[in-house]
Parts: structure tokens; sequence; C-alpha cells
């Protein structure tokens, strides 16, 4: 499979963030904007692919992406030091995107069996 370029995943647990890298993905980002009668809308979407390595992946929506590695840690002690440390991820790394579908393609040739991530 493809890939080109790494991804962070900080995914739901425990009221927190747990930070998952993956070294290979296929990432692929879809920059728009729609107007409407009530203004500009953002509607920057990515599709996610990620090969699957020998260890099942599951993400849920509402898990948040990034491309790249980033080493940012998320202070989990309380809901506002979650929604300031969502603030500063976004300052410091651009377009955090959010998981909106998780399908597993485990099937096939085992070379191409991945998983594909809808994000928004």
């Amino acid at each position: 499979m493809y890939t080109n370029t790494c991804a962070t995943v900080y995914a739901k647990q425990n009221g927190g963030y747990r930070r998952i890298f993956l070294p290979a993905v296929f990432w692929d980002a879809v920059q728009q904007s729609n107007t409407v009668r009530s203004g500009a809308t953002v509607t920057d979407s990515a599709a996610l692919f990620i090969p699957f390595d020998g260890q099942r992946l599951t993400l849920q929506a509402g898990d948040l992406v990034l491309p790249g590695n980033v080493g940012f840690a998320f202070d989990s002690t309380s809901e506002q030091t979650i929604s300031e440390s969502l603030k500063t991820l976004r300052a410091l790394h651009g377009p955090v995107y959010a998981v909106t579908a998780f399908d597993a393609k485990l099937f096939g040739s085992r070379s191409m069996w991945h998983y594909e991530v809808s994000l928004k």
C-alpha cells in the first residue's frame, strides 16, 4: 500500500486523550469553502488510509487526527484543561481533524489490508 506521510491520533480514553503515532499512512486532504446565504462555511475534510501492521486498531467518532508527528501532550485533569489543551494544539499545529467514520478493510490479499478513516 502506498503511503505519503505519518500521522498522530489522539484517541478518547477515560475522559482524556491517548496519543497514537502512525508512522506510515496515506493522507488525502480536501480544502473547500462554500458560500451560503448566512455566510461562508469551511468544509475541509480528509481521508486517511492506514496499512494493517498486524495489530488491530479501533478509532471512534470524535477522536482527533493531525498529519505529521505531533508530540503534544493533553492535560486531562479536567474538562477545562482538556479544552485549553485543544485550543493550544490548534494554535500550535493548525487544523485538527475529527474522526467521522472508521472502517476496517481486512479482506483480500493481506498486503492490501488497511483501515479507512473519514475526517472533518
